[in-house]
């Protein structure tokens, strides 16, 4: 009985000692022109950008992915499968936009990051369609559409004008599918 007391605590411990920005990941934005701060990663921990569009080694991480799809079965389990890689490619985006002044390949990596949100939403009405139990995945969904749109509209503010409008269409699918998905 004193092993296992030991061990919850010893796990407790190790909880709270590596995830204390898990709280405040994210402070609300009612505006996108507000200097509120957002902390992109700490919004979809545990993933990071890692390798991004017009690296050397990209191809190889989007090849994982496609095997990591593959052996996703199920609608559930593929549409929760399209929304990390959305959570990536907009992890992505903000590291090409934000640090890489990449504007070309932010481009793209936010096209990738809607194709996969729209993939999910489509798997999400399928399966309820389907009348299988999609409250867990709708939740999650929503979370990360929420992040999302947070996210966009912190990149909107940060990057030059001229790339500004590309935005505005993600904000618009992004709250779309918050209008849809109840």
């Amino acid at each position: 009985m004193k092993e296992i007391k030991l061990f919850i605590s010893a796990i407790f411990l190790t909880v709270l000692l590596l995830v204390p920005g898990l709280a405040v990941a994210l402070e609300s934005d009612n505006s996108a022109s507000s200097s509120a701060t957002i902390d992109v990663y700490a919004a979809f921990w545990p993933l990071v950008p890692g390798k991004t569009m017009g690296d050397s080694m990209y191809s190889l991480k989007l090849f994982k992915e496609t095997i990591g799809e593959w052996f996703s079965f199920g609608d559930i389990k593929k549409a929760e499968y399209y929304i990390t890689l959305s959570e990536k490619r907009i992890l992505e985006a903000n590291k090409l936009f934000v640090d890489n002044k990449d504007y070309n390949n932010g481009s793209k990596t936010l096209e990738a990051n809607q194709k996969y949100m729209k993939k999910a939403f489509e798997l999400i009405k399928k399966a309820e369609r389907d009348q299988q139990k999609v409250d867990s995945v709708k939740g999650k969904f929503n979370t990360s559409l929420e992040n999302q749109e947070k996210i966009f509209k912190l990149l909107q503010s940060q990057v030059p004008d001229d790339q500004k409008s590309q935005f505005n269409k993600a904000l618009e699918n992004t709250n779309s599918y918050l209008m849809l998905l109840p």
